[in-house]
C-alpha cells in the first residue's frame, strides 16, 4: 500500500494572510499620524517665524523714530496672506509695543509681542531691545 504523495507546500494560508494585513495596516495607520504631526509642527514653524519678522518690523519702524516721541503702541491686528501647499488664505496676527524706561532713565526698552490664534489656543513671539537717548 501506498501512502499519499505529499506536495510541497504553496501559496499562504488565509490566517497568514490576515496578519500581514493587520500588521501593513497598523504601519500605515503609525507613518499617517506622522504626516500629521509633521504637517502640524511645519506650519506652527512658519507661524512662528512670520511672527517674529512682525516683531522685529515693528522694533525696527519704531527705533527710526525720534527718541522723544517714542512711546507704546497699542494692539493693532496685521493680517497676512498665506498659501500652504496651493490653498490661499489669511491669518491675522495681533502687535503690541511696550516702550518702557530703562538704565536709570538714559535708554528705552522696546518690547515687540505678536500674538495669533491656532488650533483654539493662543501663541506669541516677543522680541525686545534698547535705545539709547542721544
Amino acid at each position: 500500500m501506498r501512502l499519499p504523495h505529499r506536495r510541497a507546500h504553496k501559496g499562504m494560508t488565509i490566517m497568514e494572510v490576515v496578519v500581514a494585513l493587520f500588521l501593513c495596516i497598523v504601519t500605515f495607520m503609525s507613518l499617517m499620524g506622522l504626516l500629521v504631526s509633521g504637517r502640524h509642527a511645519t506650519v506652527q514653524a512658519q507661524n512662528m517665524t512670520l511672527a517674529s519678522q512682525i516683531a522685529c518690523d515693528v522694533l525696527e519702524q519704531s527705533r527710526r523714530q525720534d527718541y522723544t516721541t517714542l512711546v507704546s503702541l497699542a494692539p493693532a491686528d496685521v493680517t497676512i496672506s498665506v498659501n500652504r501647499q496651493g490653498q490661499p488664505g489669511y491669518l491675522t496676527f495681533e502687535r503690541t509695543l511696550v516702550v518702557t524706561p530703562a538704565l536709570s532713565g538714559s535708554a528705552k526698552q522696546l518690547q515687540a509681542t505678536v500674538r495669533w490664534r491656532q488650533d483654539g489656543s493662543w501663541h506669541q513671539v516677543g522680541v525686545q531691545t534698547y535705545v539709547a537717548s542721544p
